[in-house]
């Protein structure tokens, strides 16, 4: 039986291991959902405070109409009720008309006021629970992304002591099987060298010829597998 083959072995078992972190890089959750939640709540909490500030602009802007309404319908009543219109009746009964017309104006106002200032109170409440929202999917993906980036740290961190293991072993093997061994495997799935147990193939699992197992265990023949082609190799006894 050749001992390279069982080295081979060894280099093999460190393949897989390295196979089997680049599955579990590749599986690690890197917050799709969580990002995709977040962005929504971010969406949906600068429009809610983009309605606020426009709610409340619409009200700021219609406190200061009202101010000027106010201050133009006491100067009218001023000048009509302090005697300094001197004009024609025409001119007091155009003033008075002016002062119904500010005072109208100003009852629209005071109930669009109104109406703003509530409406202020429901943009305010939406842009509240939409910050708390966003800040709960903020929260979300940033410890999503705190475990995915822990966790691929600690893979490659493991990927790297795997390969220095990995070149360490493959020393020991003589080049042309080491060669050979690279071949098989790239055409199966990621497996070169199978151990016999139980006279079965360690790989596909099929039952090997007795004489294949005895040239396997005795002598120095490199021998494959009949039905996957891989290397075949057997502990020592």
């Amino acid at each position: 039986m050749r001992s390279d083959l069982l080295l081979l072995y060894q280099v093999q078992i460190v393949d897989s291991e390295l196979a089997q972190v680049v599955r579990q890089y590749q599986s690690l959750d890197q917050g799709k959902a969580e990002q995709a939640t977040f962005d929504q709540a971010r969406s949906e909490h600068e429009e809610k405070l983009r309605l606020l500030h426009e709610t409340t602009r619409d009200l700021h802007d219609s406190e200061l109409e009202l101010k000027s309404v106010e201050e133009k319908k006491k100067d009218y009543e001023t000048r009509l009720y302090g005697n300094k219109i001197k004009g024609s009746f025409k001119e007091l009964e155009a003033a008075q008309h002016e002062i119904e017309a500010l005072g109208r104006q100003r009852g629209r106002l005071d109930e669009k006021i109104l109406l703003l200032m509530d409406e202020v109170e429901i943009r305010r409440k939406e842009e509240a629970e939409a910050k708390v929202a966003r800040e709960k999917a903020e929260k979300a993906l940033t410890e999503k992304l705190t475990a995915y980036k822990a966790a691929a740290r600690a893979l490659a961190e493991k990927a790297k002591r795997l390969t220095a293991d990995r070149a360490e072993r493959a020393k020991r093997v003589p080049e042309p099987l080491l060669k050979r061994y690279e071949t098989i495997r790239a055409h199966k799935q990621g497996v070169g060298i199978a151990r016999i147990v139980e006279d079965q193939c360690g790989a596909c699992h099929t039952t090997l010829p007795s004489n294949l197992v005895r040239s396997v265990r005795e002598t120095d023949r490199i021998e494959t597998c009949e039905n996957c082609g891989r290397l075949l190799c057997m502990e020592a006894e």
